[in-house]
């Protein structure tokens, strides 16, 4: 089967080249933005996964839990400390922030649709509070425009090991490099480097590192898979298809209704010919004619009296 991939920057599929031996696994997304668009967790959930996602945005975190029904869905911003921020929502949702930095270096091209309070957690305490005393969390993803740094230094990675961490490695909307602000607390919690994509950087757990060799590669024609886009077309000609072959079906069943009413009007036609051919037909003929006369005497008596 063709892998779909919906992220932004193919990380699901990188994710899934590394993963793909695991049948049910788990992770957590933070700033998981949409249920399907740019999802890197959309293609794991279709094939049988679970895990929390985390929204801070009311509106997509109600779209997400409509789709999301096996998840564990948080609409909360993640912090440093528990208590409530300020979410900033562009028109743009995507680039929504809780960070005043990001608020202005988003500048102009940028409207903001409104400012809203919004409670905020600890990934810690989403790690105690979800995740199954003992149980793995195979990728913990953060794309949290601009906050990662906060998050990443104050995680316990000592204590919470997920198999591989995704992290938005540069500031939002733009390529700039922002990995220097956290990937030493992430190295540093015995993690290596095993990808950069110029978007993410990806980082695996020493006690896993034998997925390091898995995802040092991009993505490639090897790995069997197409865009959701193109996913989505394929479905949408598969229906008009269906439709096409159903309405041939009905053009078919209408033109032999149609040839069958051809054969009865020529075997009528037949019939009345075979009639007036014959001898009593011609035989009563003036009788008739005497019948048409005296029905023209009715029509016009009745209409003289009237």
């Amino acid at each position: 089967m063709l892998f779909v991939s919906f992220a932004q920057n193919f990380e699901d599929l990188t994710l899934y080249r590394a993963l793909r031996d695991i049948p049910h696994g788990f992770y957590i997304d933070v700033g998981a933005f949409h249920a399907e668009h740019f999802s890197v967790t959309k293609a794991f959930y279709d094939r049988g996964w679970s895990g929390v996602n985390i929204e801070p945005n009311p509106r997509l975190l109600h779209e997400i839990s409509r789709a999301r029904t096996r998840d564990i869905n948080l609409c909360t911003a993640i912090a440093d400390t528990p208590g409530s921020v300020r979410l900033t929502i562009f028109e743009n949702e995507a680039f929504s922030t809780t960070t005043a930095e990001t608020v202005t270096n988003h500048g102009e091209g940028h409207h903001v649709r409104e400012v809203v309070t919004v409670p905020a957690i600890t990934l810690n305490s989403v790690w105690s509070e979800h995740v199954k005393p003992g149980g793995d969390v195979h990728f913990l993803k953060l794309d949290i425009e601009g906050g990662e740094r906060d998050v990443i230094r104050s995680f316990d990675w000592n204590q919470y090991r997920p198999w591989i961490v995704v992290v938005e490695s540069t500031r939002p909307s733009t390529d700039i490099d922002s990995s220097y602000e956290w990937e030493d607390t992430i190295l540093n919690a015995n993690y290596s480097l095993a990808y950069n994509d110029r978007l993410n950087r990806f980082y695996v757990a020493a006690e896993h590192e034998d997925l390091v060799a898995r995802l040092a590669l991009p993505p490639s024609v090897h790995d069997g898979f197409i865009l959701a886009e193109q996913a989505s077309l394929r479905a949408r000609v598969a229906e008009l298809e269906e439709v096409n072959e159903s309405l041939l079906d009905s053009i078919a069943d209408l033109q032999q209704s149609i040839d069958e009413r051809w054969h009865e009007l020529d075997a009528a036609s037949a019939r009345y010919a075979a009639l007036t051919a014959s001898y009593s037909w011609r035989i009563t003929r003036p009788l008739r004619a005497m019948s048409r006369t005296v029905r023209g005497w009715f029509r016009r008596s009745d209409s003289a009296e009237s």
